[in-house]
């Protein structure tokens, strides 16, 4: 090779690499820096589920590496309050700063989407999503002469139906149950031949127990406590959604169908039912520094958080675009960013 070819060769390569250095530093100059430490304490208010639902649960382990994450003189108020859908509102009209939620609500709300929400909360934020997964959940005792989903929606028997109160999730799917039906709750009701208990899960599973109770509609998740007890006592059996349920759910709410796997709990069948998801969501107007605080604290510390609450460990951070029902909080998804990509 003559001297003048090496020459233009090694002019070239040091070209390539002046404009991948030059390249390098302009994107390490014009990505964000990190937000500033948080300095002063932080007071912070979580809302949950009652005392005894996974959410609650979930609350305590999240709000304990929150704390410890903030501030010497921080507080994580964990409200024992108010379930997948009026968790929403308490975020939006500032009763809390953050709170579980699915991710079905959460973009309900967001959206101001009727029946359930008649204000746009555009002031809702994801912090994290999914933690993890859900199911709807419609459960007899396992020596029922109920079988399908149609029994319980035009019964040949008086029977009687137990929920959770009428802000939370687990009460919200007989209503998107009774749509697919074209059912009012009255006319339901005149079915059943009697009214619907709505009524925390404590309340529920001693009707169960003492078989003053036909049907439950709740939220199932792995490991969630009540369903566990209910399993082994009084038993219990899983009633799929009909096909006629799942087809209306799938068309009018994009929720997709999925299996409660055999096992789940002891003893527990196989039932087919629709999948949803916790997320964590705050209000916008939380600094941005302490979003990604928050959101750097729960990944970073995800270990923790499985010890203390199994089911997040399905939590996978890395896929949370994948997850963005509604716009993440510009703080959480800086640190994601720059995590993840």
């Amino acid at each position: 090779m003559s001297k003048t070819r090496k020459t233009k060769i090694w002019a070239i390569v040091a070209i390539i690499i002046i404009v991948v250095v030059a390249g390098a530093g302009a994107y390490y100059y014009m990505m964000p820096k990190p937000p500033p430490p948080v300095e002063k304490p932080v007071n912070l208010k979580f809302a949950s589920n009652d005392i005894g639902t996974s959410w609650y649960l979930l609350g305590g382990a999240a709000g304990g590496i929150f704390k410890e994450s903030l501030p010497v003189g921080s507080t994580v108020d964990v409200l024992p309050y108010a379930g997948g859908v009026a968790n929403n509102i308490l975020v939006y009209n500032r009763s809390a700063d953050l709170a579980t939620s699915f991710a079905l609500t959460a973009r309900l709300a967001y959206g101001g989407i009727a029946p359930m929400y008649k204000d746009k909360m555009d002031n809702l934020r994801l912090l994290a999503a999914p933690i993890d997964p859900y199911w709807f959940g419609v459960a007899v005792p396992k020596d029922s002469d109920i079988q399908t989903l149609d029994d319980i929606m035009s019964p040949k028997r008086t029977i009687k139906v137990g929920t959770g109160p009428k802000v939370q999730l687990s009460e919200y799917q007989i209503a998107l149950v009774l749509e697919a039906y074209e059912l009012t709750r009255a006319s339901w009701e005149a079915k059943l031949g009697t009214s619907i208990t709505y009524a925390g899960i404590t309340t529920l599973m001693k009707e169960l127990q003492g078989k003053r109770m036909d049907v439950l509609f709740w939220v199932v998740n792995p490991g969630h406590p009540s369903w566990s007890e209910l399993f082994i006592n009084p038993g219990m059996r899983f009633i799929s959604l009909s096909d006629k349920v799942l087809n209306y759910l799938a068309s009018k709410y994009n929720l997709k169908s999925d299996k409660l796997k055999a096992g789940l709990f002891s003893g527990s069948n196989e039932a087919t039912t629709v999948g949803i998801y916790t997320v964590l969501v705050m209000r916008s107007d939380i600094p941005d520094n302490v979003a990604y605080t928050l959101a750097k604290a729960l990944v970073e510390k995800r270990d923790k958080l499985v010890a203390t609450y199994k089911a997040s460990e399905l939590w996978d951070p890395s896929k949370y675009k994948e997850f963005a029902v509604i716009p993440y909080h510009p703080g959480a998804e800086q640190y994601y960013k720059e995590r993840f990509g």
